[in-house]
């Protein structure tokens, strides 16, 4: 029963964040679901036409996590291949896949607790920290006990885990990416005056001196260079500049660079690597990638499309006077 009461709940909370329509809803629905079929497999065992969802359950939950923290997805052919891993070892060896799912699940966790400190909405953050984080190490831990060979009585401790993360999040929105709004009048500002200045220092820090250039700046090291605590640096960012998250913050400072580069028919020549390099970014592919989520194409079209316009627009070249 336990486990029956675990995959509604989840087919139900899914539901409701579906409704809410949040960045990457289906990712993060299609999560939620494949831990509705693995409790439903558990409740109804004779139900074997559904496994092939069930082994696809730890990809999707991993790319769900990655989705509710804002994180880049692997490149669509790494996915494929690991759904096609998970199918065959689900078929053909059962210890394998458990083993390729604890890999998954393993990854998740981490990453919540990486990424957790560059979120800039706090409410947020800890929203993703208890539900994903704690949805995750559940995971983890039942996967766990089945390579270890843990007794029968994990599926119940993790359908009743289940059951109440999902009661923790009912009657809940999903975090918005967007700035909290500012509380009603007569509530001062957002930011005052002290917190004006400190985000004119940030400005400067950023734009004038291209602080973001530093392939290594982390929000660490930027509350250091400003001498700050790390939540003030947060707060200026998301209500100051209108940010969610540090690396999209970072991210748009730096591609915005990359475009004036790309736009100046002086660079028309230098190689795209020196341009990404330049603006703070370790590795071509990580650039590519944030350049075409944020601009949706890649930097080559871009730079071709401006180049193009530019040629467009330029006046034609004054007549030839003649000499009679």
């Amino acid at each position: 029963m336990l486990a029956l009461a675990a995959a509604t709940a989840l087919g139900l909370t899914a539901a409701a964040l579906w409704r809410q329509r949040p960045a990457q809803a289906g990712v993060l629905c299609t999560g939620l679901l494949a831990g509705a079929m693995f409790f439903l497999l558990m409740a109804e065992p004779a139900w074997t036409a559904l496994r092939p969802l069930a082994w696809l359950g730890p990809l999707a939950v991993n790319r769900a996590v990655r989705a509710g923290f804002d994180a880049a997805q692997r490149p669509l052919w790494q996915d494929l291949l690991l759904a096609a891993l998970s199918l065959g070892l689900g078929a053909a060896w059962p210890s394998g896949f458990d083993g390729l799912a604890l890999l998954l699940f393993a990854e998740a966790p981490a990453r919540v607790a990486w990424q957790a400190r560059d979120d800039l909405i706090a409410r947020r953050r800890l929203a993703r920290a208890w539900f994903l984080g704690g949805g995750s190490a559940l995971a983890l831990g039942v996967t766990l006990a089945a390579v270890l060979g843990g007794g029968a009585g994990r599926n119940q401790v993790a359908a009743a885990g289940t059951l109440l993360l999902c009661f923790a999040l009912a009657g809940r929105s999903w975090p918005s990416s967007t700035p909290e709004p500012a509380p009603a009048s007569p509530a001062p500002a957002p930011l005052d005056a002290q917190e004006l200045q400190q985000l004119a220092r940030l400005r400067q820090l950023m734009q004038d001196e291209a602080a973001f250039r530093d392939p290594q700046l982390t929000l660490s090291r930027l509350a250091q260079r400003l001498a700050l605590p790390e939540h003030r640096v947060r707060r200026l960012i998301h209500l100051g500049e209108g940010q969610g998250h540090f690396s999209s913050y970072l991210n748009g400072l730096r591609i915005e660079a990359v475009k004036q580069a790309l736009a100046d028919p002086a660079q028309a020549g230098t190689p795209l690597l020196q341009l990404a390099t330049d603006a703070g970014y370790n590795a071509l592919s990580v650039f590519n990638r944030a350049f075409k989520a944020r601009e949706g194409c890649t930097p080559s079209a871009w730079r071709a499309a401006r180049q193009a316009a530019m040629q467009a627009q330029s006046p034609n070249p004054p007549d030839t006077p003649s000499d009679t």
